[in-house]
C-alpha cells in the first residue's frame, strides 16, 4: 500500500507491448491493486486481444475480469459488460468459479449505476451462492459493494451503508479492507445523508489516508467527490467546484453524481438559476452513460430548480439499447466513428455497425440528422 504511488508511477513510464499478452495481463493487474483503473485499462485491453488470439483461454478468462471491473470503475459500461459476459463463458469453460463470480459481479455493478436493482439482486444472490462453498472472502466483499454502491447511488441511505461498512469491519465475514476502499465515499455519502456526521467524517479521514498513502487516481477522484458531503456550507461550493474541475475529469460517473448534488446543493441554498448548469451537465452525464434512473432524478431536479428539462429521451430513443444510445448521442454531439471507438474501446467499423442499426430506429437516414432525432 506504501509503495502505491511508485507502482503507479513506473507503469504510467511503460508502454503497451502487444508482443507480450501475459505480462500486460500482470501490469494491468498490478495497476487495479493500487486503484489505478484508468491505467490499468490500457495494458488489460491489450492483455485480452493478445490472449485471445493466442488461445490463452484460462489466462483470458481472468484478464476479461480484471477490464470488466476496471471498465466499471471508468464507466465504461458497454465495455464492462462486453468483457464479463466473455469472461463468464470462458471461466465456466475452463473450470475457474471464483472468475465466473468476479466476472458476474461487474455485470451487476453495471446494472447497480443504471438502477436496476432487481438485476443487482439476482445476480448478486446467485453469485452469493456460488462462492459461499468456496469461502472466497474477496469474493463476497465484491457482493456487498456492488449491493451497496447501487443502494447509495440511487438514494437509499441506510441499505446502502449496511452492506458497505461489513467490507471494513474485521469482525465480519466479508471484511476485505482493498474491496472496502472502493465503497468509502459512497459510505461518506450514505453516513452524511442519514445524519451520522462523525461516522462519515471517520470513514473520509480513512479515505483521505489512503489517497494520500497510495496516489490511486480511483482514491483521489472518490476523496474529492466525497469532501463536499461533509462539509460546512461555507466550504462546500469551492470543494464541488475543485472537484468538478479536476479530481473527476476522468471518473464519469463520479462526475455524474457530483454535478446532480452540486446542482440540488446549489437549489438549496436558494440559487435555483445557478444550480440549472450544474444538473444539466449531470442529466447529460446521464444520459450519455445510458443511466436512466439517475436521468429521472436530475430531470426532477431541473423541474423543481423552475425549467422544464428538453433533455428527455423522445419516445423512439427508448428503443436503443444501452450501447446503440451511447454510441448515437456521442455521434449527435459531433464525434468522429475513430473518437467514438476510442472512448468505448471498438473499431470505428463497429460504431458505424451500431449507427446502421440506429437509423432505422429514429426513422432517419443519416449521421447529420442525429442532432435533430435528439431534440
Amino acid at each position: 500500500m506504501n509503495r502505491g504511488s511508485t507502482v503507479i508511477d513506473r507503469i504510467t513510464r511503460l508502454t503497451p507491448d502487444v508482443s507480450d499478452p501475459a505480462g500486460m495481463h500482470l501490469i494491468g493487474v498490478a495497476a487495479n491493486a493500487v486503484w489505478a483503473h484508468d491505467v490499468g485499462l490500457t495494458f488489460l485491453t491489450v492483455a485480452v486481444d493478445g490472449l485471445r488470439g493466442q488461445g490463452q483461454l484460462r489466462v483470458l478468462a481472468q484478464a476479461l475480469s480484471a477490464q470488466a471491473w476496471a471498465a466499471v470503475h471508468q464507466a465504461r459500461e458497454p465495455l464492462a459488460v462486453a468483457a464479463a459476459e466473455e469472461g463468464i463463458a470462458l471461466a465456466r469453460e475452463t473450470g475457474q468459479t471464483e472468475w465466473v463470480v468476479a466476472a458476474q459481479l461487474a455485470k451487476a455493478a453495471v446494472a447497480a449505476e443504471r438502477g436496476d436493482l432487481r438485476v443487482v439482486d439476482a445476480l448478486t444472490s446467485e453469485a452469493e451462492a456460488l462462492i459461499l462453498p468456496l469461502g472466497a472472502t474477496p469474493m463476497l466483499a465484491l457482493v456487498q459493494f456492488v449491493r451497496g454502491r447501487g443502494a447509495v447511488a440511487h438514494q437509499h441511505y441506510a441499505e446502502g451503508l449496511e452492506h458497505l461498512r461489513r467490507t471494513l469491519d474485521p469482525a465480519d465475514a466479508v471484511y476485505h479492507p482493498f474491496i472496502g476502499a472502493w465503497g468509502l465515499s459512497d459510505l461518506v455519502e450514505a453516513a452524511a445523508h442519514t445524519g451520522q456526521y462523525d461516522t462519515a467524517d471517520s470513514y473520509l479521514g480513512q479515505l483521505e489516508s489512503l489517497a494520500v498513502q497510495t496516489s490511486g487516481p480511483l482514491l483521489r477522484a472518490a476523496a474529492g467527490y466525497a469532501r463536499p458531503m461533509v462539509a460546512s456550507d461555507d466550504a462546500a461550493e469551492a470543494l464541488y467546484q475543485r472537484a468538478l474541475g479536476g479530481d473527476l475529469a476522468n471518473w464519469p460517473c463520479y462526475r455524474g453524481r457530483m454535478l446532480l448534488w452540486y446542482g440540488r446543493w446549489l437549489r438549496r441554498q436558494r440559487r435555483p438559476a445557478d444550480s440549472r448548469k450544474p444538473l444539466r451537465m449531470a442529466l447529460d452525464c446521464f444520459q450519455a452513460l445510458a443511466f436512466p434512473e439517475l436521468a429521472e432524478t436530475a430531470r426532477q431536479e431541473l423541474r423543481a430548480s423552475g425549467e422544464k428539462p428538453n433533455h428527455d429521451l423522445p419516445e423512439a430513443w427508448a428503443q436503443l439499447t444501452p450501447q446503440e444510445l451511447q454510441i448515437a448521442q456521442l455521434a449527435a454531439a459531433g464525434e468522429t466513428n475513430r473518437k467514438i471507438g476510442e472512448q468505448l474501446f471498438l473499431s470505428p467499423r463497429t460504431v458505424q455497425s451500431h449507427l446502421y442499426r440506429v437509423f432505422p430506429k429514429l426513422g432517419i437516414t443519416a449521421r447529420h440528422q442525429l442532432r435533430d432525432a435528439f431534440s
